[in-house]
This record gives C-alpha cells, sequence and structure tokens, in this order.
C-alpha cells in the first residue's frame, strides 16, 4: 500500500462536502434562506438572554412604575439590571427591525410553491422565532422601558 493511499481514502469522504460548496453549487444556495436563519439565531439569542437578565433582575420587565423612578441608570456595579439594560438599548432595539423582517421573509419562503420540504421547514422554524421574539418584544416592552 503506497504512504499516500490513506490519506487519499480519508479525503474522499469529504467530497460530497467539497462539491456542496464549489463554485458551480454555490449560486444555488438560496441567500434569503441564509439571512433567514442568521436573523433568527439573532433574534433568539437576544429574547433568551433578555429573559435570563430579568429573570436575575427580579422581573424589572415589563416597567410597571411608567417611569415615575426615571431613566435607567448605571451604577458603578455590574448589577443584573445594567445587563439588562444594556442588552435592551443595544440588541433588543435592533429586534424591533428584525423581527418583522423575519416574519416577512419566512411567510414568503413559505408561500413559495417550488420550495422545497427542507426549506418550508426551515422557513417555519424561522416563523416561529420571530413570532415568539415579537410576543417578547411587545409585552416586555424593550423600547418603552428605556424611558427616553
Amino acid at each position: 500500500m503506497r504512504p499516500y493511499a490513506k490519506a487519499v481514502q480519508i479525503l474522499s469522504l469529504f467530497r460530497p462536502l467539497l462539491t456542496l460548496v464549489s463554485p458551480k453549487n454555490f449560486m444555488k444556495i438560496n441567500i434569503g434562506l441564509v439571512i433567514m436563519i442568521v436573523l433568527s439565531l439573532i433574534c433568539l439569542n437576544t429574547t433568551i438572554q433578555i429573559e435570563i437578565l430579568n429573570f436575575k433582575a427580579n422581573f424589572y420587565l415589563p416597567r410597571t412604575d411608567d417611569c415615575s423612578d426615571g431613566k435607567w441608570r448605571i451604577s458603578p456595579y455590574s448589577t443584573p439590571r445594567d445587563r439588562l439594560r444594556g442588552m435592551i438599548s443595544s440588541f433588543g432595539l435592533y429586534q424591533y427591525i428584525f423581527a418583522p423582517i423575519l416574519f416577512i421573509l419566512s411567510t414568503a419562503q413559505i408561500k413559495k410553491n417550488k420550495a422545497s420540504k427542507v426549506k418550508i421547514t426551515i422557513s417555519i422554524v424561522c416563523l416561529i422565532s420571530s413570532i415568539l421574539s415579537i410576543i417578547f418584544m411587545f409585552y416586555r416592552g424593550y423600547s418603552s422601558s428605556l424611558c427616553t
């Protein structure tokens, strides 16, 4: 047996993966599907992190004080409430843009007649994640909790 025969045998296992990312197949990848997956991961990650921080901050959201105690102030210590404010003021507000775009893209992908079952399944999962993100976004009141 030649010394490089084992290496050729191992590399032949990766042939299907290499043909998938080859230049001729690269344009077949649906860019809308990739955008949906990325937006879904961003929205779900943000929603889960805000809910975890809200739990650690003794369920500060939704604010029930009608901003009578003023804007959120950052303490010199890194408290869960400060981290919650930072998460809402950065990624939480972006959800007002990302979640509706994800909702529109996923419903458009589901309504396509030529879409495969895998794409439709991915689109349904993305649609559910966008709906969950929108529900939590409005229920917790991300923008109204900042009292700007």
